[in-house]
């Protein structure tokens, strides 16, 4: 797979989200956060895997004309 530096991935084997900084020595130079603290690790890009984010939901009781707006016309 082909990544680029700013990419979001995870370890394969799981882990936190990991935003790709640079390229040394045929390995990945990655950075997260943990409890605020910034920690930073070389990896193999073929244990790696693009992190994509779940799409929004919205709550199921959400109504978008509550408050007093209206229904046909949405003001």
């Amino acid at each position: 797979m082909n990544f680029a530096i700013g990419d979001m991935v995870l370890l394969k084997s799981g882990g936190p989200v990991m935003t790709i900084e640079q390229f040394v020595d045929g390995q990945v130079l990655c950075s997260w956060f943990v409890g605020g603290e910034r920690s930073i690790g070389k990896f193999a890009a073929a244990a790696l895997e693009r992190y994509i984010a779940p799409a929004p939901q919205e709550p199921e009781d959400y109504d978008p004309y509550a408050g007093g707006r209206n229904r046909t016309t949405g003001y």
